[in-house]
This record gives structure tokens, C-alpha cells and sequence, in this order.
């Protein structure tokens, strides 16, 4: 197959901030892929390090490869930026400090097949670097069946099973994941690969899943995901209210746990890293700081909402006790708990 097409059948987008350490990494395992009929979208998102020029410099070697660079926005901005020049019938997304082994594109791409599914699952392992110098690796995958799934076969899914909702081990076809994108909220910094993803799939009327075990999912202790951040705070409501627009645009109210499992999954992240961050002994600056902090979120009223109560109701006793500490304001037994538990 030539090295470069016009039309190619697969765009991958990796969108790109702070990663230098890990980026070469990343673009080498596409690179070497032995499926060559793709474009490849690197969207620097501001980068303050080295990635712009690692970028620019792999545009050099390839004319396969496009190089967008923009202020930071978030990771759904980059990908908006990405699907906004993406030419593919098929739409991937790696992050850029993940990697992929050989092979993984070609065991599920065929232009012949009778079907061509609207999205496509995949398998791999989450590989965990947060340990000194010890890697763990943890097998991603769902107990479904390699197959094509129709669009009834599918909602009954999405009711019962977890398909871990994220959007880089899995493949969308463009016009798809394009429409769905603009639906999620710049802002939401935490869970947006959910809402997209649910949104996707509620749309979708075949799903193909082939797992192939190829996909690395790589934690860093330094990762965006892994920091401490203000803004997520503020996520909870954003992520809130974003999935009630999805919910009322799809008119997905059977899918309600779901919903429900999304949220409070939200919730405790967002606590359990803010405390995650603080010091063992929480001093009164410290106290204050929290106050602050969480006096947007207005925990007390959100935990009265609904769906945290449906979630809630449904949370495992360690998760109940987080809730009930942090609506109380028991910030330094909830430090302490959280570091014990978690």
C-alpha cells in the first residue's frame, strides 16, 4: 500500500499536552503499524514542554502525519480540532502517552466485510507506573463475546454490562463520533470520555467487538489525570449537567444506573484526589482551603438531587462512608480514611 493517500480509510487523533517523555513512544507504535492506510492527526494542545517539536519534526518524515497546534483547551477541544480535519471513513483516538503493539489496527479493519459497524471495541491492559519503578498491568476488557451486536442487542447492553466508556479503545465511524463530540462540554475534565462514548453508542446501530489485547493504557504519577486540579472541583456539576442534555437529547431515561454509576464514579474521584493531594495532618489553612474550595459545588443540596441519591443507594459501604463524611465537613477523618482505604 503507498505511503501516503488522499482519502484514507483511518484518521487517528492523539491529542497532546505536557507528554514529551512519552510522545516518541506513542507515534513509533503507529508508526510501525502494519496497517498503512491512515492519516495521523498529532493536536498539540498548548504544550508548555518539548511536544510541538517532537511533533513538527515527526511532520518531516511523513506526509501521512498533520501537526495542529492550539492555546490549551482539553482534551475535548484537541479531539474537536482533530475531527474538524479528520478525511477517514474510521476515527481513532490514542492518548499520547499510551501505546499500541503491531497489529492492532489490522485484525479489525476490512473495507470488504459485509458489515461496517458504527463502532468497533477492543481490548488491552492498563499499565500502571505509579509505583517505584514497578509496573503493573491490569487486562482491560468485557465478558462479552467476540461479534456484531445490532442496535436492540446493543441498548440491552448498555443497561446491564460495563463497556468501560472511554474513547481510545475503540474505533468510530466519522460521522458518528463528530456529531456526538459537539454534544460534550469543553469544560468537563473528568468522565467526558462516558458521556461521548454512551452518546455514541446510544446512536450506533451495529457494534463490532474484537479484542485483540494490543492497546497499553499507561498511568504516570504525573499524568494530567493524576494531579491535583481546582477545576475539577467545578467538573462534578459540569459533568452533571452535560449528562442530562445527552440524557433528554437521546431520550435515555431506561439507562438511569448507568447514569447514576457515571456520576457518583465522578463524585468520589473528584474527592478522593483532592484529599489524596493534602498532607496527612490538615492544618486550619488547609481546612479553609477545602472550604473554599468545594463552596461552589454546594455538596449538601447536590447529595439531595436525585440522581446522587439513586447513586448512593447504590454505593459500596467504603464509598457511602466517603459521602457521608465529606457532606458533614469531617475533612481531617475523611483525610485520614481516604488514605487508609484508597
Amino acid at each position: 500500500m503507498s505511503e501516503y493517500s488522499e482519502k484514507p480509510y483511518l484518521s487517528i487523533i492523539i491529542p497532546i499536552y505536557n507528554t514529551e517523555k512519552h510522545l516518541k513512544k506513542c507515534i513509533d507504535s503507529i508508526l510501525n503499524q502494519d496497517y498503512k492506510d491512515y492519516e495521523l492527526i498529532l493536536v498539540d494542545d498548548g504544550s508548555t514542554d518539548n511536544c510541538l517539536m517532537i511533533c513538527r519534526n515527526y511532520e518531516k518524515i511523513s506526509k501521512r502525519i498533520l501537526v495542529i497546534h492550539q492555546e490549551n483547551g482539553g482534551v475535548t477541544s484537541a479531539r474537536k480540532a482533530g475531527l474538524a480535519v479528520a478525511r477517514g471513513e474510521y476515527i481513532s483516538f490514542i492518548d499520547s502517552d499510551d501505546w499500541i503493539e503491531p497489529g492492532f489496527y489490522s485484525c479489525f479493519l476490512d473495507k470488504d466485510s459485509d458489515v461496517l459497524p458504527d463502532i468497533i471495541l477492543a481490548s488491552g491492559y492498563q499499565n500502571d507506573e505509579f509505583l517505584e519503578g514497578e509496573i503493573q498491568s491490569e487486562k482491560i476488557h468485557t465478558r462479552l463475546k467476540n461479534g456484531i451486536y445490532n442496535y436492540k442487542s446493543i441498548r440491552k447492553i448498555l443497561k446491564r454490562e460495563f463497556l468501560f466508556p472511554v474513547l481510545w479503545l475503540k474505533l468510530f465511524k466519522r460521522e458518528l463520533i463528530q456529531k456526538n463530540m459537539l454534544l460534550i462540554d469543553d469544560r468537563v475534565c473528568m468522565g467526558e470520555d462516558n458521556l461521548c462514548f454512551y452518546a455514541c453508542a446510544l446512536d450506533a446501530h451495529a457494534v463490532m467487538l474484537q479484542k485483540n489485547d494490543k492497546y497499553h493504557y499507561v498511568q504516570h504519577r504525573f499524568s494530567a489525570t493524576h494531579q491535583h486540579n481546582k477545576e475539577h472541583i467545578k467538573n462534578v456539576r459540569y459533568f452533571t449537567d452535560n449528562l442530562k442534555k445527552i440524557r433528554n437529547i437521546k431520550k435515555a431515561d431506561f439507562l438511569d444506573l448507568q447514569w447514576n454509576k457515571m456520576i457518583l464514579a465522578v463524585l468520589l474521584k473528584v474527592i478522593i484526589k483532592e484529599f489524596k493531594t493534602k498532607k496527612t495532618f490538615l492544618s486550619l489553612y488547609d481546612m479553609r482551603e477545602l472550604e473554599r474550595e468545594f463552596r461552589d459545588l454546594n455538596l449538601s443540596k447536590l447529595l439531595l438531587e436525585g440522581e446522587y441519591k439513586a447513586a448512593i443507594r447504590n454505593a459500596e459501604k467504603k464509598e457511602k462512608m466517603i459521602l457521608l463524611l465529606y457532606s458533614i465537613k469531617c475533612y481531617r477523618l475523611l483525610n485520614y480514611y481516604i488514605k487508609a482505604v484508597c
